[in-house]
């Protein structure tokens, strides 16, 4: 691996400029949905489902665990990108919405994407 290569997500944030982290979030309304939920605070995907009621490929997920795993599916892309970050606790995968997830989200409502 050279120099320039690197496997830390955190890298991709660093390089990402904030309209191409909005344009990522754009593309997915089960992402949108995810970080607009957030705002609320952390969650744990099945309470992003429930409360959000979240989407797949424009329609609503007719069960629960459906839901819950797109919503987790998203947290995760979203995490990888640096929005929002995994806290986990015994048995809880809760995901949090980070700084430059707010940023991103705020920029999004600017433009009336959200």
């Amino acid at each position: 691996m050279s120099g320039s290569e690197t496997d830390d997500p955190t890298e991709d944030t660093e390089s990402a400029t904030e309209e191409e982290l909005a344009e990522f979030v754009k593309q997915s309304s089960t992402r949108t949905a995810v970080l607009t939920q957030l705002v609320s605070g952390p969650a744990t995907p099945g309470e992003i489902a429930e409360d959000r009621s979240v989407t797949i490929d424009g329609n609503t997920a007719s069960t629960s665990s459906t839901s819950s795993t797109s919503a987790e599916s998203a947290a995760e892309q979203l995490q990888e990108k640096g929005l929002v970050e995994l806290l986990e606790t015994d048995e809880l995968r809760v995901f949090s919405l980070t700084a430059l997830g707010e940023s991103v989200l705020f920029s999004l409502n600017q433009q009336d994407e959200v």
